[in-house]
């Protein structure tokens, strides 16, 4: 039993959708602009 694994794969998941939502907003914008 790894507490650590626990937490480390529900902030995965979370944090994953997060960041790439900001980086596809951000590719978005750049591209647009460019």
């Amino acid at each position: 039993m790894l507490p650590d694994g626990t937490e480390v794969r529900d902030r995965g998941p979370v944090v994953v959708p997060a960041t790439t939502g900001k980086h596809f907003s951000v590719a978005r914008v750049v591209m647009s602009g460019a």
